[in-house]
C-alpha cells in the first residue's frame, strides 16, 4: 500500500468516526429539507428528483426532441470513434438531485452517497441484460490528491452498491487517474477532451482483459471523462464498456 493510499484511508476513518458520532448525538435529518427521517434523504425529497423521460439519445441518455426519437444526439454523432457502448442515468442534473450530489461531493456527506448508491443499484434492475453481461464494476477514479482532499471518491461509494446489487465484482484499483486535471465544468468540450487526454491508466490489465466492464460516476456531462476511461480500458483489452451515473446534465 503506497503513502497516498494510507493517508486516504486514515482520513476516511476519521470522517467515518465523526459521522458516527454525529449520528449518535443528533437525530438524523434529511440533508435537503432538514426534516427528521431515517436516513440522509427523505422520501419526499427523493421523489422530487427529476426523472429522465424519453425520448433519449440511446448512447448518452441526453433528452432529445421527438423528431430524434431513436436517433443519436448531435454530440454523439460528432464522436468519430466512440469507445463507450452507452451510458445511462435515472435523473436529470437539476433541482434537488443536483443539491444532493453537491452535498456528497463537497460537504463530506458520505451517507448521501450510500443512499443514492442503493437507489442506483435498484434502478439498474430495469436492465437485466446488464446483470447478465457485465463482469466488472469500476468507479471513475479521482486523482490521489483530490481523493485525499475529499477523504473519499464519491463514485467508489456508488460503485460499491451497484456491485452489491448486480452481484458483480468491484475493481477499485483496476483503473487510476494518473494526472491531476482541471475542473471540467469550466471548460468547453474541446478543452475537456484535451484536459482528459492521457489522464487515466489501467493498473490491473489481467482483471480487465476480455471482460465487459461498467463504469460508475456521479454525473454525465459531455461524456468526455467516460469516453477517455473507456478508451484506456479497451486498449487494455476490455471487450465492451458501459457506464451508469446518478444524473445526466
Amino acid at each position: 500500500m503506497n503513502a497516498e493510499k494510507r493517508s486516504d484511508d486514515h482520513s476516511s476513518l476519521i470522517r467515518d468516526a465523526w459521522e458516527g458520532l454525529l449520528d449518535f448525538t443528533f437525530p438524523r435529518v434529511c440533508v435537503l429539507c432538514r426534516e427528521s427521517c431515517d436516513d440522509a434523504l427523505c422520501s419526499k425529497c427523493f421523489s422530487s428528483f427529476p426523472k429522465l423521460t424519453p425520448p433519449l439519445c440511446p448512447r448518452c441518455s441526453r433528452m432529445v426532441s421527438n423528431e430524434l426519437q431513436g436517433s443519436l444526439c448531435s454530440d454523439c454523432r460528432a464522436i468519430k470513434n466512440p469507445q463507450l457502448h452507452c451510458a445511462i442515468a435515472p435523473w436529470g442534473y437539476d433541482g434537488e438531485i443536483k443539491t444532493a450530489i453537491h452535498h456528497l461531493k463537497f460537504d463530506g456527506r458520505k451517507r448521501v452517497g450510500e443512499v443514492l448508491g442503493k437507489s442506483l443499484g435498484e434502478y439498474l434492475k430495469k436492465y437485466p441484460h446488464l446483470k447478465r453481461n457485465v463482469q466488472l464494476i469500476i468507479p471513475v477514479p479521482l486523482h490521489w490528491l483530490r481523493r485525499w482532499e475529499r477523504g473519499y471518491n464519491q463514485s467508489e461509494i456508488l460503485a460499491r452498491h451497484v456491485s452489491l446489487s448486480m452481484e458483480v465484482p468491484l475493481g477499485i484499483d483496476a483503473l487510476i487517474r494518473k494526472r491531476l486535471t482541471h475542473a471540467s465544468y469550466k471548460l468547453h468540450i474541446e478543452e475537456r477532451r484535451r484536459n482528459m487526454s492521457g489522464a487515466f491508466e489501467v493498473r490491473d490489465a489481467e482483471a480487465i482483459r476480455g471482460k465487459v466492464v461498467m463504469l460508475v460516476d456521479d454525473i454525465i456531462t459531455t461524456m468526455t471523462t467516460l469516453e477517455e476511461c473507456a478508451k484506456v480500458l479497451k486498449n487494455a483489452g476490455a471487450k465492451r464498456v458501459y457506464a451508469v451515473a446518478l444524473a445526466r446534465d
